[in-house]
C-alpha cells in the first residue's frame, strides 16, 4: 500500500504543469503589426543614423521605430500597427567626448559652465540635426499604416 502523500504527488504534479503551460500559451501580442519601410532625405538628400519613430496613438504601448542606412532606407523590424500613425524622428551628431555622469559632468552641466564662461564652450556638445518640428512625440506628421503594410513611407524633412 502506498503511502496518502504518494498518492496525490502524481495528478497534483501534473495539474500543476498543467497550469503553468495554459498560463504561458500563447495569448495575444497586442494588436497586429504590418511591414512598413521607406526613406528618410532632408532636403532631398538621404540620412544615415535617423531613428524613425512609429506610434499610433490608439495603441500608445507598442510604437515601432527603425534606422536608416546609407541610402536614408528603413525597415521597421516590428512593423507598425496599422492605422494613421504620429511620426518623429531623431538624430544627434557632434560631440568629442563621450557623456558619462559617473565620471563627470553631463550635457547640462558642461552647458551651464560655458554661460560662466561667455557662451563659450570648449566642448563639442552633441547636437539634434532634425528639425525640431520633426522630433516631438506629439508631433502633426501622421502616416496612415494600411492593413497589407508598405513599401512607400517615404519622409522628406
Amino acid at each position: 500500500m502506498k503511502p496518502q502523500h504518494m498518492k496525490w504527488s502524481i495528478p497534483l504534479t501534473l495539474l500543476s504543469v498543467s497550469i503553468f503551460f495554459v498560463g504561458c500559451g500563447g495569448g495575444s501580442n497586442g494588436p497586429p503589426r504590418a511591414s512598413v519601410s521607406g526613406k528618410v532625405t532632408i532636403d532631398g538628400e538621404p540620412v544615415e543614423g535617423v531613428e524613425v519613430n512609429f506610434l499610433n496613438p490608439e495603441f500608445p504601448n507598442y510604437g515601432s521605430f527603425a534606422k536608416t542606412d546609407a541610402e536614408g532606407n528603413y525597415k521597421l523590424v516590428q512593423g507598425a500597427v496599422p492605422g494613421v500613425n504620429t511620426i518623429f524622428f531623431s538624430k544627434v551628431e557632434g560631440g568629442d567626448m563621450a557623456l558619462n555622469p559617473d565620471e563627470g559632468m553631463d550635457a547640462g552641466q558642461l552647458e551651464a559652465m560655458s554661460v560662466g564662461n561667455g557662451g563659450q564652450s570648449s566642448v563639442d556638445l552633441p547636437k539634434q540635426i532634425i528639425p525640431s518640428e520633426y522630433t516631438d512625440p506629439s508631433s502633426k506628421l501622421t502616416f496612415p499604416v494600411p492593413d497589407g503594410g508598405t513599401s512607400e513611407a517615404n519622409f522628406d524633412l
